[in-house]
């Protein structure tokens, strides 16, 4: 680790003198404007004149791509300078204007006012008259900037557009393509006799260095393979896919495909990296068309083997646990196996093309070369699309089948999605193939080159999100967190879950900003419009900053963390310790929390730039809004501060609201939460509280009324009963002597005589147990004591006339005859209630 740790450091000490030596040519470069700007004053002079120089030699059309970014980077300062200037004469504007609106209107037509108030106004009227000037240069030359970044914008879309459709002749036509392989047969030759014509016109004492060097090489070139081959066993057998790991992580994944592909590609890459070092060392080879040719097939060499050890270890055709992205075997050898194809035939004719154009061959063999580029590079990517989306077979036909017509339309048109995304990706292959061969080999091979380009930026910012997430979700769930931190699991996977949300944007606009630079558009200017929307912009008259926005909702959430925290800490340290009444303490931690919440949203409007003397303009713009759309809600919150600060209901309080009975357990700003029996939490809002009919049984203390209703047989002894139920309310542990139980005589019943046993209760919200508990003694007591509890009976009562015209009956069911009977046997029959003695 201490030697990783150097080399890291080494590495980012050289790359931060490279980048402060390019900023100091930088700084160089914007020096003439930046000059134009000091203090508060702007050089409008110079500024137009540098300004006007940038026009001129953009609008000549004889500018190259490096001389336009550093355009763009000077524009770019030039703005940022600008910008600033304008902000201090803005405020200097406003604080003069402030000074002259102080001395209050001018007098008068006829009319003379004081010297040194005449004298002051003039001064002000001059300050104000200045700053609006160079205000108004300062516009300008905002104006101007924005003008000449559009022109460069245009510029490198015209050249590129230019570049992509200029037209040459097509290869289709035989005249041209036969004298194009005319001149291939000569390329080739030329390669083929490269080595010896090097050697031809090397001088006498070069050749003697190339001989006596020759066996040297070729023992580094030896031990060089000895040592690859040893490495590259030795990290196969011993690290490489251990079968005692069952199901490996994505992230242990990616690491294990980084380690299999250095010992896949460290063999070729130690002999080819150290051939071309000492190439470069000796610079003999380096000479003529063989040394061009040798070192760019040193270099596709290494990029074939490096990039094979990279396709093989992610799709691990042989080892499925190990696989990077998930595709069944077969597909994975499959793939494997395009990948091969389209490295080893782009890495081919990338060579072939480079050499051609670097040696300045005819432009017709290199029209030649880019089409067979553009064939290879659109038959590779039709191939990867098609191992990709396999086109199941329909193995449920049978050998008769083979009789059966095909109509046209199953021909023409593709049934399954695989076959619609091949027969789509074929046609846009060709297409692009056929654009080449007929004249536009630029436009063919950008699409093409982007294409590939594109693809590859996406699978590498899609294995490194996945990698990112794997090793934040592991770090996160370590045992470091929960045995120091004593972090709770689900705590832990809502920080995991935030965190991803947070980069997740963060990878998506980086990957797009790649893909669009593949594509052609300029990174600078992106970076330019990037910074501008985060900066700040304006729409109309407001300016909007994006990282404004940011900070304030940061400076939000952070402050009501801290509000929540110290709610927290003085509901249990300093509240918990008062003997104050429960409701009490939670009326003044609702308050803390509401005024926290109120702090916090004004230091957010702070951060993002607001200014806390327009709330009251915008609270009276609100007010319209509320009165009508939001009067409900302010109702509740109104509601919510009277509940809180007159308390006619309390956290504990056992209520009865709108026929819902249940123990109150929050009172917020805008409703109410209760408890009821069965565990329900119903949300009543506070408006509703108030405005209906709220019973509380334990406002002022917990003390109730059991009522037990009880019926006796007539004829029982009143004196008896009253005694016994009096009784057992007094040995009752939960039912007060003070004030003590009594029993009312309600009524004569039906079936009894009805009594009602009044007890009252220490804890009225025990009053469903304790009434069960009297009921179940009084049914034990009046049992002993013979003293019945009658229920009403209904008794039918038939004459045995009746019951003779019933036999008569079975056999007229259904008749006329039959229904007069039943109906003259339902007129005499009669029930009666009795009691049951």
């Amino acid at each position: 680790m201490k030697k990783l740790f150097i080399l890291a450091f080494c590495f980012l000490s050289i790359i931060s003198l490279a980048y402060a030596q390019d900023k100091a040519i930088e700084v160089d470069a914007v020096t003439q404007i930046v000059a134009s700007i000091s203090g508060n004053e702007l050089n409008y002079a110079d500024l137009n004149k540098r300004f006007s120089n940038i026009e001129n030699i953009l609008k000549s059309g004889q500018v190259s791509q490096s001389d336009m970014n550093s355009y763009v980077k000077e524009l770019a300062e030039a703005q940022s300078s600008v910008q600033d200037y304008k902000k201090d004469i803005e405020q200097n504007l406003s604080y003069a204007q402030k000074k002259l609106d102080a001395l209050g209107e001018g007098p008068a037509e006829g009319e003379t006012e004081a010297q040194n108030i005449s004298s002051k106004r003039l001064e002000f009227n001059s300050e104000v008259q200045d700053l609006k000037s160079k205000l108004a240069n300062a516009d300008i030359a905002l104006a101007k900037i924005e003008e000449l970044e559009n022109v460069i914008f245009n510029t490198r879309n015209q050249e590129l557009f230019s570049n992509m459709m200029s037209k040459q002749t097509p290869i289709v036509y035989p005249n041209v393509f036969l004298q194009s392989l005319a001149l291939s047969l000569d390329f080739f030759i030329d390669i083929v006799r490269s080595p010896y014509v090097w050697f031809h016109d090397l001088e006498d004492e070069q050749k003697d260095h190339v001989k006596h060097n020759m066996l040297p090489v070729l023992l580094t070139v030896l031990v060089t393979i000895l040592v690859g081959i040893f490495l590259r066993r030795y990290i196969m057998t011993k690290i490489a896919y251990p079968e005692d790991v069952e199901n490996p992580r994505y992230a242990t994944k990616v690491a294990m495909a980084v380690t299999v592909a250095i010992a896949r590609g460290i063999l070729p890459a130690l002999i080819i990296g150290g051939f071309l070092a000492w190439i470069y060392h000796g610079g003999i080879l380096t000479v003529g068309f063989f040394g061009l040719v040798l070192t760019r097939f040193l270099w596709m060499g290494l990029f074939i083997f490096v990039a094979c050890a990279l396709a093989r270890v992610i799709y691990a055709p042989y080892y499925e646990r190990w696989r990077i992205i998930s595709v069944d075997s077969e597909k994975a050898k499959r793939l494997t196996s395009a990948f091969y194809f389209a490295i080893i035939a782009i890495s081919i004719v990338n060579f072939i093309q480079g050499v051609a154009v670097s040696a300045n061959y005819s432009q017709e063999l290199i029209y030649l070369f880019k089409v067979a580029s553009a064939a290879v590079k659109s038959f590779s990517i039709y191939l990867i699309i098609k191992r990709t989306y396999i086109v199941p077979q329909d193995t449920s036909t049978d050998d008769d089948d083979e009789n059966v017509l095909i109509s046209e339309d199953d021909i023409l048109e593709p049934s399954t999605t695989e076959e619609k995304i091949n027969f789509f990706a074929a046609l846009l292959c060709g297409g692009v193939f056929l654009a080449s061969a007929f004249g536009y080999p630029n436009l063919s091979l950008f699409i093409l080159n982007r294409t590939i380009g594109t693809a590859i930026t996406l699978g590498v910012f899609i294995i490194f999100w996945k990698s990112v997430k794997e090793i934040s979700h592991r770090v996160l769930l370590s045992k470091l967190f929960f045995k120091n931190f004593k972090y709770r699991r689900k705590l832990v996977e809502k920080v995991d879950f935030w965190m991803g949300l947070l980069l997740y944007p963060i990878l998506f606009v980086l990957a797009a900003m790649t893909v669009l630079t593949i594509w052609g558009v300029s990174t600078d200017l992106m970076l330019q419009s990037g910074k501008k929307i985060l900066m700040g912009f304006k729409v109309g008259g407001i300016s909007i900053s994006l990282i404004s926005i940011f900070m304030g909702i940061a400076a939000f959430v952070v402050s009501l963390l801290v509000v929540k925290l110290l709610q927290g800490r003085i509901s249990k340290n300093v509240l918990g310790r008062m003997d104050i009444d429960t409701g009490i303490k939670h009326s003044l931690s609702s308050g803390f929390g509401f005024v926290g919440f109120i702090v916090a949203i004004l230091i957010g409007i702070v951060v993002m730039g607001g200014n806390l003397s327009s709330l009251a303009i915008i609270a009276g713009a609100l007010s319209v809004g509320i009165g009508f759309g939001l009067q409900s809600i302010v109702n509740n919150l109104v509601s919510g501060f009277i509940l809180l600060f007159e308390r006619p209901v309390k956290i504990g309080d056992w209520v009865i609201i709108n026929g819902r009975e249940g123990l109150v357990k929050q009172i917020n700003i805008r409703a109410t939460v209760i408890e009821t029996w069965d565990r329900a939490n119903v949300i009543i809002p506070n408006a509703t509280i108030l405005s209906s009919d709220l019973i509380n049984m334990t406002w002022h203390d917990k003390l109730g009324r059991a009522e037990i209703k009880v019926g006796v047989a007539y004829g029982t002894d009143l004196q008896k009963v009253e005694s016994i139920l009096l009784d057992i309310a007094s040995q009752h542990p939960k039912v007060t002597k003070k004030p003590a139980p009594y029993v009312v005589f309600t009524g004569f019943g039906e079936s009894s005589l009805d009594l009602e046993l009044r007890a009252y209760i220490s804890d009225v919200m025990s009053r469903l147990s304790i009434s069960s508990e009297l009921r179940s003694e009084i049914k034990r007591r009046f049992e002993e004591a013979r003293i019945e509890i009658p229920f009403p009976q209904q008794v039918v009562h038939d004459s045995s006339q009746n019951v003779s015209f019933l036999h008569k009956m079975a056999g007229m069911e259904g008749t006329p005859e039959g229904d007069a009977i039943k109906k003259k046997l339902c007129g005499k029959t009669s029930i009666k209630s009795k009691k049951k003695k």
